[in-house]
């Protein structure tokens, strides 16, 4: 399943989109654009797709997806939903690198990989609705609402993982490393050569890059290659073993082994499963 380009057309008389969709009977398919989105399912059921995560919403399910991260719903009926749709401008060369947008800036770096929050307070379920009746300055000061409230939400989930989507890997000193992994993905990865490219030892280093990514070297390469192998899975007919090896991985049965620690299910059950 690839991913199709979206042109969204701009609204001349405000800087945001916000759509309302009714008694929706089929899905846009699987496609990414450069605005950010926020989807709330206000009525119905199916399945997410949100880069490399697969999922099932519901009502009152909310996503934020970041930048040109591809995605698509899949009901199994008719939907309703809000979608709300603003350019990376309109905060980031605007009012982002104000101190009171600090959380906001935040969230919106982490819809990157598609940020899902389950449960919406009444408040926050009321603002969502008004704006569908407000215009010009008020509707943008609910945007506004509506993202801070996001930013200070304790319950949510990331969706797609780090590897998904091809980042810019230049901008800070553990992006020489990343751009490495990312280069020999297929081949063997040393953390003796990534230490090296820092000028570090393989102890400092260590230390650095988990402080810096979260996770162990080895983890984060892991997680990495079992992402490209989901995405492999879902966009081409290549069979598992092609995958494993292309994904870095020269045992089969060691690739099936990380492959379910992190899916928590097999390759195989994985494509029969989310490929459409």
């Amino acid at each position: 399943m690839k991913p199709s380009y979206e042109k969204i057309d701009k609204n001349k008389n405000s800087s945001f989109k916000v759509i309302e969709h009714k008694n929706q009977q089929e899905y846009r398919p699987y496609h990414f654009h450069p605005e950010f989105e926020i989807v709330i399912i206000t009525r119905g059921e199916g399945k997410r797709f949100v880069g490399d995560h697969i999922g099932f919403f519901k009502k009152n399910d909310l996503v934020l997806v970041g930048e040109n991260l591809p995605h698509c719903w899949i009901q199994n009926n008719e939907i309703d939903a809000v979608v709300i749709q603003f350019s990376k401008e309109l905060f980031f060369d605007r009012i982002g690198d104000l101190v009171e947008f600090k959380e906001v800036t935040r969230l919106l770096s982490q819809a990157d990989n598609g940020v899902f929050f389950g449960e919406l307070s009444d408040s926050l379920k009321k603002k969502l609705k008004k704006i569908l009746e407000l215009e010009g300055f008020e509707r943008f000061i609910c945007l506004l609402q509506i993202l801070n409230d996001l930013a200070h939400s304790s319950k949510f989930e990331v969706l797609s993982s780090f590897s998904f989507k091809n980042q810019q890997l230049l901008k800070r000193r553990i992006d020489k490393v990343l751009n490495y992994i990312y280069q020999n993905m297929s081949n063997e990865l040393d953390v003796n050569v990534a230490a090296e490219i820092l000028n570090m030892n393989v102890s400092a280093f260590c230390h650095y890059f988990k402080k810096s990514t979260n996770r162990t070297f080895s983890s984060f390469v892991n997680q990495i290659r079992i992402g490209y192998a989901g995405k492999l899975l879902i966009e081409t007919d290549k069979n598992v073993s092609e995958i494993a090896f292309e994904s870095g991985y020269n045992s089969l049965s060691n690739f099936n082994k990380r492959f379910r620690e992190l899916k928590g299910i097999s390759p195989n059950e994985y494509r029969k499963k989310y490929v459409i």
